[in-house]
């Protein structure tokens, strides 16, 4: 049976040019959590804090790990700019739904954010901070909206 999961990533600004993944959160249809760990950002050797600021979080060869025993090759991924998520992570997946570039979305024809997607098209407020739990629930209701 194909199952649809909806993924949203977090990242951390590691210095004033680059961020990197730091969350990843993937919900199931009924928008139950089935998976939300912390990735340890590669330390930026001009940043050294890095390494002691993130060390209780995962190296992302653990997440992609448990990532793929959740989701099998046949199911569908859905998400924002999931691809981005998933190729920095080393990852793969053939059947991905990425909202961000679906022409019914882009209602200033423009690429929007998920947070601006969410309150067009669910009226769900504005969270304040990003919460990868809130915009995986949210990027699986405008899955289920409009089936694209």
């Amino acid at each position: 049976m194909v199952r649809v999961f909806a993924m949203d990533c977090e990242r951390v600004q590691i210095n004033e040019y680059e961020s990197r993944l730091h969350r990843v959160t993937v919900v199931d249809e009924k928008c139950s959590c089935v998976m939300d760990r912390h990735i340890k950002p590669v330390p930026d050797t001009r940043h050294p804090s890095c390494r002691r600021q993130y060390s209780w979080a995962e190296p992302v060869e653990k997440v992609v790990l448990a990532l793929k025993k959740i989701i099998k090759e046949e199911d569908v991924l859905v998400g924002f700019d999931v691809q981005k998520d998933l190729h920095d992570m080393g990852m793969f997946h053939s059947n991905v739904r990425d909202m961000a570039p679906y022409n019914a979305l882009l209602e200033s024809g423009l690429k929007e954010s998920l947070m601006d997607l969410a309150f067009q098209e669910l009226r769900y407020p504005n969270p304040g901070l990003h919460d990868s739990r809130y915009f995986s629930a949210a990027a699986m209701n405008i899955y289920q909206k409009y089936s694209f």
